[in-house]
């Protein structure tokens, strides 16, 4: 389930970078949007799979695991811009915002991977009727 979401995820972030060098079009917090939104093809991929909503403590245990790889994909990002933001890193205004968009994220995960799946049992139902 977590490849499912990384492979989402990277391919919303190329998808992006390619947007504003081709076009010029940054999506801005529309990415980070975007990416809690791919979370919901997990929550697909599970009722294919087991033909059942997941569990809420399922759900919350992927959304951890999500949000970590949320946070190392952010790592790899900072790592790769060659140290262009150690002067933000050092704020500590900065890890308190993080730590709040975490949470959040964390949240709307949690809640995106359970609706991937209630929409997979929605077009099952509706194709057998």
């Amino acid at each position: 389930m977590v490849g499912w979401y990384v492979l989402v995820t990277i391919g919303i972030f190329v998808f992006a970078i390619l947007l504003d060098a081709f076009i010029g079009i940054g999506l801005g917090t529309g990415n980070t949007v975007a990416g809690i939104f791919a979370a919901a093809v997990p929550g697909d991929v599970f009722y294919r799979r087991t033909g059942s909503l997941p569990s809420a403590a399922f759900s919350w245990r992927m959304a951890g695991l999500f949000t970590v790889s949320n946070v190392l994909l952010g790592m790899l990002s900072l790592i790769a811009s060659a140290g262009a933001y150690a002067q933000m890193l050092s704020s500590s205004f900065f890890w308190i915002a993080f730590a709040v968009l975490t949470a959040i994220s964390f949240v709307a995960l949690r809640f995106a991977f359970s609706w991937g799946a209630k929409l997979r049992q929605q077009k099952v139902q509706k194709r057998a009727v």
